[in-house]
């Protein structure tokens, strides 16, 4: 979609700004380390990295068959056996075949990656560096993109449906097991960073907490918060599964062995590689920095003559089988901001919009937050998935007016809060009021902090004072919300329908109330050139904006899931190798369930069956949820070991 700009501002590049958009399309394939040598000025550049093995040039120059020639010779006489040349002029496959072929004057002795004009601009015109070539080359990101009806529903499908759901679910908690079951015992703290680690998601500390909670019910890990292990029964079919791919492994290490005369260690160090890439759902010849690794591991055992023997012997072991999850676990882990792009009316232009009930505790977690909060956590998870994103967030202003009008009521309270004992303040977490119930949460975290926090103090941190007007506190709040980068949008007059459609179904709340939310819908129906997120616990305001295809509204915590569920847009989109390795565990009908449901898109031939199958995907969400642990879960308490309490 953005191709075609990106390849002719590429291709017209001096060769500064080159480099640094060599550099970049090299970080994405995986290369580290890296760094630009300055050179004599002939319109090439050595690059640095972590890989010694290897020489790196980049280049601008037209006569790019002599610069090849130049850099094969400089590293055969340098012992060594490979070179990748990077070049913003374009070379067809078919002339690029030719060089190598007749040219070229090394073939045998160094082998040559090139990667041309044609392969850095379909690499830098994907998610992950999009955002990044965009700054480089100064250019603008549109604030709507082009994507077919099949990419958006794939979108939809990956982020929103069942099938997909499920096996993320599985995914997540085989992680969890199998660094379980590598350290034996483990500390829960020790373990949501290391899984989290492992995962590619943009939050996925919230994801592994869940998990673990999922495994701890289902009596798949046992022990106390310090001390987590498997079940015995969990440990068992863990063991047979690894016992059967162990065993694979060794035929396929004795096979590659016999055929391609290796030594074992040879032999083993080639199937890693061959697997890697294969688990990737990527092709054994590509250009990516694993493919690097592969190509040059032929060039040291004098295997280039016999390349396509190598692929073919490592496309036929038996633990290559595991690619068969490959496409559909490639979808599942890069699901990007781009796909909420996608998902969301193809708008670049996003903004997370709260509602009154959901801004209040976010604001508190954010000036109050520990790590024990269940506004801190709902609101750090937020805050991080937006930023993940590039999303911005924002309250409306009529529910700020709802925020400020809670406070007057909180005020009037305070004389009879100060009368009441002890034991009478601590039921008031379930107070309608949203600062006195805050309030009571956070003191009590205060109170174990070894700090004194009263209600009055409370109440002035947001401006809340005697004889303080309305307005301002509500100068005073959106004050506070800008600290923390929330802004306020200026909602105006509400259409009279949606007005009626929601007194229709909320006869008994107050007018005010309902023309807030009327405003609120009205401005999300009527901003038609930006997509929205609105995360609200209401029903009938979702209801109002359910069925727009720039518009995703549901509970704060499935908003936060749903941010959390995909890379963030600088994100690099490689599965971590240890994720890969223990998805021998994973279920396979879950696999197939996603697997089945992209074919039968894949395969939709008329716009109306890919118009329902994306709906199908969005319609899980919306009016059909219903709570769920899983749901409320930045909103629990920790209590005793391994138990929750849900404040009302």
């Amino acid at each position: 979609m953005y191709l075609p700009v990106i390849r002719k501002a590429i291709g017209v590049l001096e060769e500064k700004a080159f480099y640094q958009i060599a550099t970049l399309y090299l970080e994405g394939l995986g290369y580290t380390g890296l760094s630009v040598v300055d050179g004599p000025g002939d319109g090439g550049r050595d690059v640095i990295s972590d890989r010694n093995d290897l020489i790196i040039q980049l280049s601008v120059r037209k006569d790019w068959k002599n610069k090849v020639n130049d850099e094969a010779a400089r590293a055969k006489s340098q012992g060594l056996k490979h070179i990748v040349y990077v070049t913003n002029r374009a070379i067809s496959q078919s002339v690029e075949q030719d060089f190598l072929t007749s040219e070229y004057k090394f073939a045998g002795d160094v082998d040559a990656s090139i990667h041309d004009l044609n392969r850095i601009s379909t690499s830098l015109s994907r998610p992950g560096s999009l955002s990044k070539t965009h700054e480089i080359l100064h250019l603008e990101i549109p604030k709507e993109i082009s994507a077919d009806p099949k990419e958006v529903a794939l979108s939809s499908m990956l982020l929103f449906s069942n099938e997909a759901r499920e096996l993320r679910k599985e995914i997540i908690d085989v992680n969890v097991k199998s660094i379980i079951r590598q350290e034996g015992r483990i500390a829960e703290e020790q373990l949501v960073a290391e899984a989290s680690k492992a995962l590619p998601w943009a939050v996925a500390d919230r994801l592994v907490e869940s998990s673990i909670s999922r495994l701890r019910g289902a009596g798949k890990i046992v022990g106390k918060k310090t001390d987590i292990s498997l079940s015995e029964a969990e440990s068992e079919k863990m063991d047979v599964a690894e016992k059967n791919l162990l065993s694979a492994r060794l035929i396929d290490i004795g096979s590659i062995k016999s055929e391609l005369g290796l030594e074992e260690d040879s032999a083993e160090e080639l199937l890693n590689l061959g697997i890697e890439i294969l688990l990737r759902n990527g092709e054994l010849n590509a250009s990516g920095v694993r493919e690097e690794e592969l190509r040059h591991f032929i060039s040291q055992h004098d295997l280039s003559r016999r390349r396509n023997k190598v692929y073919e012997c490592l496309a036929k072991c038996e633990t290559a089988k595991l690619k068969q999850y490959g496409e559909t676990l490639d979808h599942i882990c890069k699901s990007n901001t781009f796909d909420i792009y996608r998902a969301l009316g193809r708008r670049t232009d996003l903004t997370v919009l709260l509602d009154a009930s959901v801004a209040m505790p976010i604001l508190c977690g954010l000036s109050f937050g520990h790590a024990r909060s269940r506004y801190g956590t709902a609101a750090a998870a937020l805050i991080k998935a937006c930023k993940s994103h590039g999303i911005k967030l924002a309250v409306p202003k009529s529910y700020l007016n709802e925020m400020a009008f809670h406070g007057g009521k909180a005020k009037a309270f305070q004389p009879v809060h100060e009368a009441l004992p002890d034991v009478a303040r601590s039921s008031l977490t379930g107070s309608g009021n949203a600062y006195l119930s805050h309030y009571t949460h956070i003191a009590d975290i205060e109170r174990e902090q070894g700090r004194q926090l009263s209600l009055f103090d409370f109440l002035s941190y947001f401006g809340i004072r005697e004889g303080v007007g309305l307005q301002k506190i509500e100068n005073r709040i959106e004050s506070l919300l800008n600290d923390f980068g929330i802004s306020i949008v200026r909602d105006g007059d509400y259409e009279v329908e949606i007005f009626k459609q929601i007194a229709h179904e909320k006869r008994y709340d107050p007018r005010v109330l309902i023309e807030h939310d009327a405003r609120v819908c009205t401005y999300i129906r009527e901003h038609d050139d930006a997509g929205y997120i609105l995360a609200t616990w209401d029903k009938v305001v979702i209801d109002v904006v359910e069925g727009l295809s720039r518009v995703y509204a549901d509970n704060p915590a499935r908003v936060i899931d749903f941010l959390s569920i995909s890379n963030g847009i600088n994100a690099d989109d490689n599965m971590n190798y240890q994720l890969l390795t223990s998805l021998i565990h994973v279920d396979e009908r879950k696999s197939e369930a996603l697997s089945r449901a992209i074919e039968q898109l894949k395969t939709a031939e008329q716009g109306y069956q890919v118009r329902m199958l994306a709906e199908q995907a969005r319609s899980t969400n919306g009016l059909g949820w219903e709570l769920t642990p899983e749901d409320i879960y930045p909103l629990l308490d920790e209590s005793a070991e391994g138990e929750v309490s849900v404040s009302s």
